[in-house]
């Protein structure tokens, strides 16, 4: 589906799903690249709130992630 929504994002850079729908696609597999494509998606429809949702949830995952790394170091 990564693929098919890049060439989506491609055919059609105006419109918010293909950033929305690709930053889903890349949610597990590549979190940095999901929070890029959540971004660019609220840049072209900031009235899209589940964008905006998906956003903080991807940052508090990923800080979670980090904050539990470094305690696993300390230990």
């Amino acid at each position: 589906s990564i693929v098919c929504y890049r060439e989506a994002q491609r055919w059609d850079q105006a419109e918010f799903r293909w950033s929305y729908l690709l930053a889903v696609g890349l949610e597990t597999s590549d979190p940095t690249s999901a929070i890029q494509e959540d971004r660019h998606a609220i840049e072209l429809d900031g009235s899209q709130s589940v964008a905006r949702i998906r956003l903080v949830e991807l940052l508090l995952n990923l800080g979670l992630y980090l904050l539990l790394s470094l305690c696993k170091r300390r230990l």
